[in-house]
């Protein structure tokens, strides 16, 4: 038996905002984009979560929903303040604590994110915004998520190498702000 872990660092945040913290910094239309196109990615790949565990920044949990309401995503969504500003020992007693169903999509920040698919794979990757490693972790009960664990990274997938994905006007709106107020 093993267990599926996605591991999805936020789409393409905003600083626009000057007066906004961190941990309020909303999505860019083009972090929005990538955050449903992913979405559906995942479901084509049958790769659904059965659970969203989030960090508590807007940024990642505009992603998450984003995600979450992507058609074939029926996925149980929680926000965790222990995955902003984490460590990968953290994440992995957040997902031990929480993990349910055969697949469980961690959304979160970099350098945790980057330093927990090193942990458990021994691979150094990337993990550019929006972008989605998959690793199939040798447990039965996402209890067992412990810093022992050895996985296997099965694929790294971003919005840049999926058919089709490039932004219909090619323009960076890295400046747009989530004007919408999404969470």
């Amino acid at each position: 038996m093993s267990k599926t872990l996605l591991i999805m660092r936020h789409a393409k945040s905003s600083w626009s905002d000057g007066k906004a913290s961190d941990h309020e910094r909303g999505l860019t239309s083009r972090g929005k984009r990538e955050a449903e196109l992913m979405g559906r990615e995942l479901v084509r790949r049958d790769l659904a979560p059965d659970l969203i565990l989030t960090s508590t920044a807007k940024r990642a949990r505009s992603t998450a929903k984003r995600v979450a309401t992507q058609p074939g995503i029926g996925a149980t969504r929680a926000d965790d303040d222990r995955l902003y500003e984490s460590s990968p020992r953290q994440c992995l007693r957040v997902l031990a604590a929480k993990g349910s169903g055969d697949t469980v999509l961690l959304i979160g920040h970099n350098p945790t994110f980057e330093e927990l698919v090193h942990s458990l794979t021994s691979r150094y990757v990337a993990l550019p915004t929006a972008t989605v490693a998959v690793i199939r972790l040798p447990i039965s009960d996402w209890a067992q998520a412990g810093e022992d664990m050895r996985g296997r990274l099965e694929a790294l997938i971003a919005p840049r190498d999926i058919a089709g994905a490039s932004l219909p006007d090619g323009r960076d709106d890295s400046a747009e702000s989530d004007a919408d107020g999404d969470d």
